[in-house]
């Protein structure tokens, strides 16, 4: 919800543990999160989608401060990231 975050540490996948923290700001026009793989080498393969809590449609993103092009209105797809990656994905304002 916005003006909320919610967060998830240790989660045990073949990549490694993960832990990911994402907030949204008070308009929920703007998600903002770290995701990291404590174990992983390297970059991490592997799908990885997020979606606005709301199901708003999504404009822009941006992974370590360069826009990125994996994703549609609906989600965002982590295909290929660097073991720690930080994000911010913007949305449709009403």
């Amino acid at each position: 919800a916005p003006g909320r975050s919610v967060s998830l540490r240790g989660w045990k996948t073949e990549h490694g543990s993960v832990s990911c923290s994402v907030r949204v700001d008070g308009t929920g026009d703007r998600m903002t999160g770290e995701l990291s793989i404590a174990g992983a080498h390297g970059r991490v393969g592997g799908d990885i989608a997020l979606r606005h809590p709301l199901c708003k449609p999504i404009r822009a993103v941006r992974i370590n401060g360069r826009a990125y092009r994996h994703f549609d209105s609906a989600r965002v797809f982590f295909k290929r990231f660097p073991k720690h990656t930080s994000f911010e994905v913007m949305f449709e304002t009403n």
